[in-house]
């Protein structure tokens, strides 16, 4: 199975630790270059294990994994989709609901699960969600959220990832200060906003709009 933490390259000890201590001492372990590594299983269920038992995380640092194959290449190998966790600050508490939280992760990607420990405390301070999102599409800053007819922004803070701009998919810099999108405001056109927006008039009723 190829793996590569994101944004995250680990020592050869560390990485056979967590390895050990999360799936099964069991395997064997191959680093690659542009941390890229291989683990070799020795039964299915092992790997089916791993495969399907996530997503899993170094920290805030996701997993990406695939299937082995006899033409992987380090250097020419693109990772796009990745396990995510996204925070959702002062996320108003009407939409604080799984139908909600799905709702904006399959907007942005796939919906794997949302953090109990605050919902358990009561505490609202922000939300946190795990998505599985594609990083070669590019990442949104925020999401439209209504409710009663009136909309609103919230804003979208990515854990542990070089943010990209939703318009020219290039990192560092913000959807809203992206070059092209004020060459669209000066030609007097709307900014090119590719991608689902997720849409609540409440907690029970959304759905997806594409803008």
């Amino acid at each position: 199975m190829i793996c590569r933490f994101n944004g995250f390259w680990t020592k050869p000890k560390a990485l056979s630790q967590w390895i050990y201590s999360i799936w099964i001492e069991n395997c064997d372990i191959h680093l690659y270059s542009k941390g890229f590594f291989i683990v070799k299983f020795y039964t299915v269920n092992d790997k089916e294990y791993a495969l399907n038992e996530g997503p899993w995380f170094w920290g805030n640092a996701g997993l990406f994994m695939t299937s082995w194959f006899p033409e992987f290449d380090p250097n020419t190998m693109v990772v796009s989709k990745m396990p995510m966790w996204v925070k959702l600050y002062n996320l108003p508490l009407h939409f604080w609901h799984i139908k909600v939280f799905a709702g904006i992760g399959n907007a942005l990607g796939k919906f794997l699960k949302v953090e109990s420990e605050h919902l358990c405390k009561d505490i609202y301070t922000f939300a946190r969600i795990c998505v599985e999102v594609d990083l070669s599409q590019g990442l949104p800053d925020h999401i439209l959220l209504l409710h009663n007819e009136k909309q609103w922004a919230q804003p979208l803070d990515y854990e542990n990832t070089a943010f990209r701009c939703r318009i020219c998919c290039q990192t560092v810099h913000l959807q809203s200060t992206c070059s092209q999108n004020k060459k669209d405001r000066r030609k007097g056109q709307p900014p090119k906003l590719k991608g689902w927006h997720f849409l609540a008039t409440s907690a029970y009723d959304c759905w997806l709009i594409w803008a």
